[in-house]
């Protein structure tokens, strides 16, 4: 969703959602674009889901201290750190391994928590991943956090003891 009051930014966006097609002549493309219009089933669930917006943010702030009571003190393990003044809204709780704790890698650990029915995820792929959609400098920085950096599970519903048993097993990853 895109929320704005400038008719500039709007536009644009319209363009894009809409195949980057302005609809004044058909199958005429000012820019490339994707069908990023909703469905009315998405739209349905979108409305249902802001009907308990305050909810979803608490909960998932809720799982996010969890976490942060849980792997603060874990060393060769960094959380995702907000400044005191930012209220986020968290999708998900990024981690990033230290290589020297997680020699294995990343990717090794993510399969390794999926063995132990434990969904991680990348957190975020660089963009040398994608060349062909891409065209940019070497990015070692990035490159490096898009390797080390994994999304824990952050679902409102998580429980308490779901999240001390992923906690403990990422844990026992560590060597």
């Amino acid at each position: 969703m895109v929320v704005t009051n400038e008719d500039e930014l709007y536009d644009r966006m319209a363009l894009y959602r809409s195949h980057g097609m302005r609809r004044k002549r058909y199958y005429w493309h000012d820019l490339v674009g994707h069908n990023f219009r909703l469905t009315n089933l998405q739209a349905a669930l979108g409305v249902a889901q802001m009907e308990r917006l305050e909810t979803i943010i608490f909960e998932r702030k809720r799982v996010h201290r969890q976490y942060q009571s849980l792997l603060s003190e874990n060393p060769g393990v960094t959380l995702q750190y907000y400044q005191p003044e930012v209220d986020g809204v968290l999708w998900a709780v990024a981690l990033k391994l230290d290589p020297k704790a997680y020699p294995q890698g990343r990717d090794a650990v993510i399969d390794q928590m999926k063995e132990a029915n434990i969904e991680t995820r990348p957190g975020f792929v660089a963009p040398r991943y994608m060349d062909q959609l891409y065209a940019c400098p070497k990015l070692p920085i990035t490159e490096e956090l898009s390797d080390q950096v994994l999304s824990l599970p952050t679902y409102p519903t998580l429980k308490e003891e779901q999240i001390e048993l992923i906690c403990d097993q990422l844990k026992k990853l560590k060597r």
